[in-house]
């Protein structure tokens, strides 16, 4: 949705990154690459004709990581979701 100078728009899709688990005393225990989805929403705002700055947040959801065995004795998982707020500026040409 646009008007003016402002922009507000809703995003989402895939996600993919590599997880490291470790505990402490232990030492690493798992590292998989973890498919899930992301979505988020985001204002941007034109200062100038060629200058806009904005304010973006997405939420991604990764699934679960098993953790193997030893030192976990079965059924011991971590979630993985984390969220991410950026800021931006944006320069055209």
């Amino acid at each position: 949705m646009a008007d003016d100078r402002n922009l507000v728009y809703f995003t989402a899709g895939a996600a993919q990154a590599r997880v490291a688990t470790s505990a402490i005393g232990v030492g690493p225990l798992a590292t998989t690459n973890q498919t899930g989805w992301t979505a988020g929403f985001g204002v941007e705002r034109a200062v100038r004709d060629n200058l806009s700055i904005g304010l973006e947040y997405l939420f991604a959801d990764l699934g679960t990581q098993v953790i193997p065995s030893p030192p976990c004795s079965g059924g011991c998982f971590t979630d993985i979701q984390y969220g991410t707020l950026r800021l931006s500026a944006n320069f055209r040409w």
